[in-house]
């Protein structure tokens, strides 16, 4: 699964990272919808102080796999996801509204060193 957001900041990547996404075969992808509860969802995790007014892309986000039942988001965003103070929140507010917990990750955590 990835975001409309995941494809617009892959635009703006090296042409290594540009390159896994077409890896993955297109039937494979699944795209996220932003939609309104997302949005509202991402001003929960704002109003809780896991994220600032700025990020809320970034909180729509992480609302949209929320809301998909994803199991793992996995992101490169070290300064506005992967932060476990932050991951503590998001949860917190994802419990708070009914949502599963949200695993969020690195893409290093995946990597097979094998």
């Amino acid at each position: 699964m990835v975001s409309p957001l995941t494809i617009d900041e892959l635009n703006d990547a090296p042409r290594r990272i540009r390159e896994i996404i077409d890896t993955v075969p297109d039937d494979h992808l699944d795209l996220l919808p932003e939609t309104d509860e997302a949005g509202r969802l991402a001003a929960q995790y704002i109003a809780a102080g896991a994220l600032g007014p700025s990020m809320r892309p970034d909180g729509v986000h992480i609302a949209a796999a929320t809301l998909a039942r994803v199991d793992h988001l996995v992101s490169w965003n070290f300064k506005h996801m992967v932060k476990p103070w932050r991951i503590s929140i998001i949860n917190a507010v994802n419990r708070r509204h009914g949502h599963a917990h949200l695993d969020i990750r690195t893409p290093g955590d995946f990597k097979d060193d094998e």
